[in-house]
C-alpha cells in the first residue's frame, strides 16, 4: 500500500506532497485524516405545492471530499505553499488515498467556496497540517471514497 499523497504540476514542475510516514506503523501514519466525502446535485430545485416533495433539475453532481494531511515535516513547507498557490489559482491535483481500495482521484480542484488552510501541528517538531476540500472534476467523476482498515 502506498502512502497518502497529493501530486500536481505547476510552473515550477512536478511535485508531490506527503508526510513521509508511509513506513511508520504499517502506513497508518501517512493516512489522510478527517476524510468526509459528499455529493451535491447542482441545479434549480423547488418543493411541490401539493406534496412538498423536492423536485430538482440536475445539471451535474459535484463529488467532493474534505480532509487533512497531517504531520508534514517543516522541510516540505515550500511544497505546502506551492500547493496552496496552485489550487487557489485554479490548478488541479491528483489525490492518492493509500487506502484499502487503492483509490486515486486524478483530477481534482478546490471545491466551490472552499478554503485551503495551513497550520502548525507541533511547535517542537515543527510539523504542519493542510486542510483541503476538493472537487472531483474527472471526465466521469465518482464519489470520493477513502477507506482505511480499522
Amino acid at each position: 500500500m502506498s502512502g497518502a499523497h497529493i501530486n500536481w504540476t505547476d510552473g515550477a514542475g512536478a511535485a508531490q506532497l506527503d508526510n513521509g510516514l508511509t513506513a511508520s506503523a504499517g502506513g497508518v501514519g501517512s493516512q489522510f485524516k478527517n476524510w468526509v466525502s459528499d455529493s451535491n446535485p447542482v441545479g434549480p430545485e423547488v418543493n411541490a405545492l401539493g406534496t412538498g416533495a423536492l423536485t430538482k433539475f440536475v445539471f451535474r453532481t459535484d463529488y467532493t471530499a474534505s480532509f487533512d494531511l497531517t504531520d508534514i515535516p517543516n522541510a516540505n513547507t515550500t511544497l505546502i505553499d506551492r500547493l496552496i498557490a496552485w489550487l487557489r489559482a485554479g490548478g488541479t491535483v491528483s489525490v492518492t488515498c493509500g487506502d484499502t481500495t487503492s483509490a486515486v482521484y486524478a483530477t481534482c480542484c478546490l471545491a466551490p467556496g472552499a478554503k485551503i488552510a495551513k497550520k502548525m501541528d507541533n511547535k517542537n517538531d515543527i510539523t504542519w497540517t493542510v486542510s483541503l476540500s476538493l472537487l472531483n472534476i474527472a471526465a466521469s467523476p465518482v464519489p470520493m471514497t477513502c477507506i482505511y482498515a480499522s
